[in-house]
């Protein structure tokens, strides 16, 4: 298992994560194929560009035998009076789940 911060190199297995995550589960924000509808990979690449690799966000992904199974990521707030908030978002594959990977992300 390894944890680590993403690159945009992973952006493709990233949405490939996210879209299996919103078909397997009610507990995501998304519904199955929803994701599709209001953005696209290039426009995931450009967010986690801005906001993680050079802004204030936090996202770690989760890795085994060199797939993505899960990921941590926590959303800053944009506001000078939510400045210190976070809205915090854990996913792990369901095969994966019930092994520690959402714990340690975060632990990590």
């Amino acid at each position: 298992m390894i944890y680590k911060k993403i690159e945009i190199k992973e952006m493709e297995h990233f949405w490939s994560l996210l879209n299996a995550l919103d078909a397997e589960t009610n507990f995501m924000m998304y519904e199955p194929n929803e994701r599709k509808q209001h953005m696209d990979i290039q426009e995931l690449k450009t967010d986690i560009y801005h906001s993680v690799i050079h802004g204030n966000d936090f996202l770690q992904i989760a890795k085994v035998d060199n797939k993505i199974v899960g990921y941590l990521r926590a959303e800053r707030g944009e506001f000078h009076r939510n400045f210190h908030t976070a809205y915090i978002v854990v996913g792990v594959l369901n095969e994966y789940q019930e092994k520690g990977i959402g714990t340690a992300c975060g632990m990590s």
